[in-house]
């Protein structure tokens, strides 16, 4: 059994390619060179990996990346800073147009925020679309779209 956050409540762990099946496929972002605070994942999720081989049996295709993002990232921002002031831009219009960026964010995140929500509520009510739910995890823990 596992813990479904999105339900509140345990739910049977099936695997992918079905119940029964003892073969996993696992993908995970591991830590960024840079930034080795996320190296918590990875030890967090290797303890995961081996109680699910050693202890339940299952035979895991483990794979993580290991990236530099983050410098790309920093880079790129600087970057696009420089280009945006070369625009003769104020510091007060350079701070209003970050506001209205972070802005939006949070606006796209609290609409986010309530869709989810709103499924939580649904999904509870509804058994039908809680095997939907976790057909729809399933998949996308295969292809590893909830990172």
């Amino acid at each position: 059994m596992l813990y479904n956050s999105l339900l509140d409540e345990k739910v049977p762990f099936v695997p992918a390619s079905g119940p029964g099946n003892k073969s996993l496929s696992w993908y995970t972002c591991g830590p960024t060179v840079s930034h080795m605070g996320h190296a918590r994942n990875y030890v967090t999720f290797d303890i995961i990996r081996r109680v699910l081989e050693d202890y339940f049996g299952y035979n895991i295709l483990y794979v993580m990346n290991v990236t530099d993002v983050d410098d790309k990232i920093i880079l790129r921002r600087n970057y696009l800073l420089a280009k945006y002031k070369e625009g003769k831009h104020t510091d007060a219009e350079v701070k209003a147009f970050a506001e209205k960026a972070v802005q939006n964010s949070f606006a796209k995140q609290r609409a986010k925020l309530a869709e989810a929500e709103a499924l939580v509520v649904a999904a509870k009510e509804d058994t039908h679309m809680q095997r939907r739910i976790i057909a729809c995890m399933a998949v996308s823990l295969k292809r590893n779209d909830l990172t």
